[in-house]
């Protein structure tokens, strides 16, 4: 199955992934079919166990929870999820960190010193509240230091397609450079947002790897709830987990 997948220069220390639709509907939050078979065989292929994986509820918050192995479990076979978060970080090597999405922003954050994970789901109001910072925040609290922490954003909608209105576009004059205007409709470009956002916070540029492609704009490769609206019927899984 095709995955994407980052931060192969520490192949030895971190495994992080993202989903592609041929590995079928991986998110709970969707109607389509087979999420827990679509899951088992994703992970028997990477050599993962799904009942390390621990997921959040994502209400498009900022709120990042430090994960350990008593939480194991949660969201892996059914939407029994930790309610109220949008991020994990942790320093556990038997749990897997997980994010659903469907346009909206997987932010891997992995560093290779301390060996801390971390992955948060970014929406639009996450990326204006705050739950960058909240992701390196908490790795910060488990021992990182700044300097050492490399970032990955995952596949999400991009400027070409994330059209936005008159009543959210003041959500983003604090970063007027993610703000492209064509033919009188204004786009936003989260990735350019979260760049911003993160070099701010001392985060190193050379360690911010972007993904390019657009969920909206590739229907063979990703789900997205923008291009199919309700009749959007999968959505992809991010993972990450530190090897033994």
């Amino acid at each position: 199955m095709k995955v994407i997948k980052y931060f192969e220069e520490f192949l030895n220390t971190v495994g992080a992934f993202s989903s592609t639709k041929e590995c079928g509907n991986l998110s709970f939050k969707w109607t389509g079919p087979n999420v827990v078979k679509n899951r088992d065989n994703l992970f028997d292929s990477l050599g993962l166990d799904l009942n390390e994986l621990v997921a959040v509820s994502q209400p498009h918050g900022n709120e990042v929870l430090i994960a350990d192995s008593s939480v194991s479990g949660r969201g892996s076979r059914s939407n029994d999820w930790i309610d109220g978060y949008d991020g994990l970080v942790a320093k556990n090597k038997n749990i897997i960190l997980a994010v659903e999405s469907a346009d909206c922003v997987p932010v891997f954050a992995f560093d290779p010193e301390q060996e801390i994970i971390g992955i948060v789901h970014a929406g639009w109001q996450g990326v204006v509240g705050g739950a960058v910072k909240s992701l390196i925040d908490k790795m910060k609290e488990l021992g990182s230091k700044v300097k050492d922490i490399r970032v990955a954003v995952g596949p999400h909608i991009q400027s070409c397609c994330f059209e936005v209105k008159n009543d959210i576009l003041e959500r983003f004059n604090q970063w007027p450079d993610s703000i492209v205007k064509k033919e009188e409709k204004f786009y936003v470009d989260l990735s350019k947002i979260i760049v911003s956002q993160l070099t701010n916070l001392d985060v190193l540029r050379q360690y911010i790897n972007i993904e390019q492609k657009c969920t909206c704009c590739d229907a063979v490769k990703f789900y997205s709830y923008r291009r199919d609206k309700q009749k959007c019927d999968g959505g992809m899984l991010s993972f990450i987990k530190l090897k033994k």
